[in-house]
């Protein structure tokens, strides 16, 4: 059976099991197995321009940041918005997670003591590395693919407190309007796991404010682009 595609004794069978805690445990202990037999790696010392290098196991993949895409004139989706979601699949391919996954109720795998995955997260690049309240506190690795750690933790430490399905709708830019238009969500410009990249909307930067409150290295790359743009800074929200 597909589920027990990594369990190595009947205690890892969680099908037919009622309590819902005990089901759970089994469940991370595959997907922890899974993911340390599917162990991903990138350097990003030995990227090239254009692409991003990752090994999967003995194998090597390119992705080419700058593939054209085919849109279609009735279903047409913003450049911006494709980056977007672009940079997250990227960012979760580099932490080992298969990015289809993400919908999934799944718990990040750098709560494991596993010595693998420990070792797995040193060579990942500075601005993906888990903190400690990351390897501490249980968590859904949506919140890993950000290359901000302060936004990371502060998202661990929010907690239920934020709605995560709507939270993640306005970060892709699919609910907020803006009175000048354009996209009013995330936006990355170049290298997913570059901070310097990413830029914040203005919309989204108000609704969200306690969650991007002392995010400093977002709101830094955000004036970047603005300033290049000729567009006022966006200030902290006290």
């Amino acid at each position: 059976m597909a589920h027990l595609a990594e369990a190595k004794c009947p205690k890892d069978d969680w099908a037919g099991i009622s309590d819902w805690s005990t089901r759970k445990q089994r469940q991370n202990r595959l997907n922890q197995r899974a993911y340390s037999n599917n162990m991903i790696t990138c350097n990003p010392h030995e990227q090239i321009p254009g692409t991003f290098i990752v090994k999967v196991a003995t194998k090597t993949i390119t992705f080419d940041l700058y593939e054209p895409v085919p849109i279609l004139s009735d279903h047409l989706i913003s450049l911006i918005r494709y980056n977007i979601y672009r940079a997250v699949a990227v960012n979760s391919w580099a932490i080992g997670i298969d990015p289809r996954l993400m919908h999934s109720d799944i718990l990040s795998p750098f709560t494991s003591t596993d010595t693998e995955i420990t070792k797995f997260s040193r060579s990942l690049p500075p601005s993906l590395r888990p903190t400690a309240v990351q390897r501490s506190i249980p968590h859904h690795p949506y919140i890993d693919l950000f290359p901000f750690p302060s936004l990371r933790d502060r998202l661990i430490e929010l907690g239920d407190t934020i709605d995560e399905d709507e939270l993640c709708a306005d970060f892709a830019g699919e609910n907020l309007t803006s009175e000048l238009g354009g996209h009013t969500g995330l936006i990355s410009w170049g290298e997913p796991w570059d901070p310097h990249s990413w830029e914040v909307a203005e919309p989204l930067w108000e609704k969200w404010s306690t969650v991007l409150k002392g995010c400093s290295g977002l709101l830094q790359a955000t004036n970047y682009w603005r300033q290049r743009r000729d567009e006022p800074r966006l200030v902290e929200i006290l």
